[in-house]
């Protein structure tokens, strides 16, 4: 499946340790698409949190000023980002981005 060390490192970042959320862990960690959570609880966000607290984790939310001037640099400069407190609309103009297509 994975790392066991690497799985119990999660569980100490908030991850919680049942099955699903250790593939749903695998699958964000590993996956070649951008990962997307839903995540009413703000488990994946608290662990996503923890697990980049000390690597210049960018946060940013739709609206805010320069946005995709900012999300592009970060992207073009492999700055691990987190998008906050996205709703159903997810705007077209990040569409780029999420389909891993040059930047």
């Amino acid at each position: 499946m994975g790392d066991p060390v690497v799985i119990r490192n999660w569980g100490i970042a908030g991850l919680p340790t049942d099955e699903v959320s250790t593939q749903n862990g695998i699958l964000a960690t590993k996956a070649k698409r951008w990962p997307l959570t839903i995540d009413p609880q703000q488990q994946a966000h608290k662990w996503i949190l923890n697990m980049y607290k000390d690597k210049e984790l960018n946060r940013m939310k739709f609206g805010q000023n320069n946005f995709l001037r900012d999300l592009g640099i970060a992207v073009r400069n492999g700055k691990p980002t987190l998008i906050e407190d996205v709703t159903e609309y997810i705007d077209p103009s990040i569409d780029p981005i999420l389909q891993n297509q040059q930047y």
